[in-house]
């Protein structure tokens, strides 16, 4: 039975080919790769013959069908099958996962020929914490999903997101407006001739304006400050406000301390919310 090989490929320096991908464009026979143009493109500019080449395309829109027929075409075939997308893995943000699945569940062999990543080399070059990380994809639209991911971030103390350049200007300033103890780093056109690392913090956050924004951008979040912010949060206080409230058997001024401790919001607001969200005790 063949194999199905993840094929990383270059993130934006050809040079970063390694040779183990270089020699499977030179010798692989069958390749399903994202788009068949930029494959074709990468194997004329390394000087690879295209010659008994068998070049199958995959993307996000291909359907239930075109899975099964790709995962039995692997299943039958003698030669292996290398998954390629237009740059780096095939895997992280391309449309590979669901084909992979499905050849997980025929009990395929898998293998991989790793090679450039930019969430890595990213998070090399921002100078951010490197670990706990986590990675989230492109940045959520929807800033009710962007809230679950930039307040319920755990342990992790760098996010890292890729981020389209028509939003990024737009994505970075909400997160440090509405966030002012984080910080974000933008690591721009990675490994390509334009590289560039931009730290922005409410305090330089009109330098954003001044940033050209055509490329291609990671974008990572420093939570650091947000942790220590809940580390030297002083638990006597919340104790205190808790038995205050026990002791008051919960009237308003007492949970209104409470709250204000807990989110750093004004005691007196908390309670003014608290008054007209229901009737004074």
């Amino acid at each position: 039975m063949a194999k199905a090989i993840l094929l990383s490929t270059p993130i934006g320096n050809l040079e970063d080919i390694t040779l183990r991908a270089k020699r499977a464009l030179e010798e692989g026979v069958n390749f399903i790769a994202e788009d068949t143009r930029m494959l074709k493109k990468l194997m004329n500019a390394l000087s690879v013959s295209l010659e008994g080449k068998n070049i199958f395309s995959f993307h996000d829109h291909s359907t239930k069908d075109k899975i099964d027929y790709f995962a039995t075409l692997i299943e039958e075939s003698e030669n292996d099958f290398f998954l390629v997308s237009d740059a780096g893995s095939p895997l992280i943000s391309d449309p590979m996962f669901p084909l992979l699945e499905a050849i997980h569940e025929r009990e395929i062999f898998v293998d991989t020929y790793p090679g450039a990543s930019s969430l890595l080399a990213a998070l090399e070059l921002s100078s951010l914490l490197p670990h706990p990380f986590s990675f989230h994809g492109f940045f959520p639209r929807d800033f009710k999903n962007a809230q679950l991911v930039l307040e319920g971030n755990g342990g992790v103390k760098t996010a890292i997101f890729f981020e389209s350049p028509k939003r990024v200007k737009k994505t970075t300033r909400l997160i440090l407006e509405k966030y002012e103890h984080l910080k974000v780093v933008l690591v721009k056109e990675i490994t390509k001739m334009h590289q560039k690392v931009f730290h922005f913090s409410l305090d330089n956050i009109n330098e954003i304006e001044e940033m050209n924004e055509k490329g291609e951008f990671v974008l990572l979040v420093d939570f650091r400050e947000s942790h220590e912010m809940k580390k030297n949060f002083t638990p006597p206080e919340l104790l205190s406000a808790a038995e205050s409230i026990i002791n008051s058997k919960g009237k308003k001024k007492s949970v209104a301390k409470l709250v204000s401790l807990i989110t750093k919001q004004d005691q007196n607001e908390v309670y003014k919310m608290l008054s007209e969200g229901g009737s004074k005790k």
